[in-house]
């Protein structure tokens, strides 16, 4: 059940305006406002429904509202799954990334998926696609 106590409606209102004039992020705003429906008493059900969100999303944004306010609210989600590689090895790719491969003994001028997931099972018997490493490469290159 969603606890339908979440605010005082006026301190809600206000939290809405101020998020609004400072941010104008229109996911915390659609948070906010469901939040606010549901402090003037309208039914869990009835918000779900009327927004498109879930129950289950109302009691989270709930708790996370109680516990962080109006900044609790802009969360955004992660972006796919964690890295495949451990902390320690993925410094140390980053670090020979900045060599030439030939300085490691490889004939290539460039460092590619191909040779990026050659290396890490020669050097560190961690196996990834060559799609996955050109994926890497990507990132760390944008980084």
């Amino acid at each position: 059940m969603v606890d339908q106590n979440v605010a005082d409606v006026p301190c809600l209102r206000e939290e809405i305006r101020a998020v609004v004039a400072a941010s104008g992020s229109a996911r915390v705003v659609h948070r906010l406002y469901c939040l606010f429906m549901l402090a003037c008493g309208i039914d869990a059900g009835e918000v779900a429904q009327k927004t498109g969100v879930s129950r289950r999303s109302l009691q989270r944004w709930v708790k996370q509202f109680a516990r962080h306010g109006a900044a609790g609210l802009d969360e955004r989600p992660r972006g796919g799954r964690p890295s495949s590689l451990a902390a320690a090895v993925d410094a140390q790719v980053r670090r020979i990334l900045n060599f030439a491969p030939r300085h490691l003994g490889y004939r290539a001028p460039r460092w590619n998926g191909k040779l990026l997931a050659q290396y890490l099972c020669e050097r560190h018997a961690v196996k990834l696609s060559v799609r996955q490493c050109q994926r890497y490469l990507r990132a760390v290159r944008e980084a």
